[in-house]
């Protein structure tokens, strides 16, 4: 829906009159641009080939929705995709498949404090650090960062950060939270911000406003299991307060 307004009409307009709106948008079949589309692309981020795989396929994407401080999914429940997830909720502005959205009226701790969106680092490899995630389970952001050194070793996800732009999948390559700070590493629920920018990554704040966060932000208690309604303080500092929509913290100059 937001091709038209940066200049996609003629993509929009065959989405639209495609049948069924074009059909499930992580195939290869779906009508997606001739190539990659510069406006979705961090320019410092590498951009991988076209993706296809096992009927998969796409370019790619730098941007993606934040799910909050916890993407409302406890570690062993696997939602069914296009289903509710049991125990989901929304802790930021997007939810993870849970059948929930936001107004703007919603977004009580205020939109400068509250982040929308933020870039990840496109894939390169499945043993890469920034452009990649595990599916592996965490209960804890300390937990996830004892996992994984400069690398994934073989367990990062194939799929890669960003290789399907139009995909809403709520998976760890395609959605961000603010449970551990940016260029952390990402697990199964814990999936972080990542950039190839010196020092710290660019976020799009409800209110439109682009922010550059430093991975020194105050990430609060690591050893914190996730919140577990959406209206409580975020444990994770300063970087969680940004990503929960309704936590009601006191954030300040940041």
């Amino acid at each position: 829906m937001l091709l038209p307004f940066f200049d996609q009409s003629a993509l929009w307009n065959s989405i639209a009159t495609a049948p069924n709106q074009g059909g499930y948008p992580g195939m290869a079949t779906f009508p997606h641009p001739p190539s990659n589309l510069s406006i979705l692309l961090c320019p410092s981020s590498p951009v991988p080939g076209p993706f296809t795989d096992n009927g998969l396929g796409g370019p790619s994407r730098s941007y993606h929705l934040s799910l909050g401080d916890w993407c409302g999914v406890f570690p062993g429940i696997s939602p069914v995709l296009g289903s509710p997830a049991t125990g989901a909720f929304a802790r930021g502005p997007f939810s993870p498949n849970a059948g929930e959205t936001r107004r703007w009226r919603d977004i009580t701790d205020g939109t400068s404090n509250t982040m929308l969106m933020s870039e990840k680092a496109l894939f390169t490899s499945p043993d890469e650090f920034l452009g990649n995630s595990s599916g592996d389970d965490a209960d804890s952001p300390r937990h996830c960062r004892t996992k994984f050194g400069a690398d994934y070793a073989g367990r990062g996800n194939r799929l890669g950060n960003g290789r399907l732009w139009a995909t809403g999948w709520n998976l760890s390559v395609y959605t961000v939270t603010t449970a551990m700070g940016p260029n952390s590493p990402s697990c199964k629920y814990f999936t972080n911000a990542t950039s190839r920018h010196p020092g710290g990554v660019c976020v799009l704040l409800c209110d439109g406003a682009v922010r550059f966060i430093s991975d020194s932000i105050d990430t609060g208690n690591a050893e914190s299991p996730p919140p577990a309604t959406p209206f409580v303080l975020s444990p994770y500092g300063v970087w969680g307060a940004l990503g929960s929509a309704a936590g009601e913290e006191s954030i300040g100059q940041f």
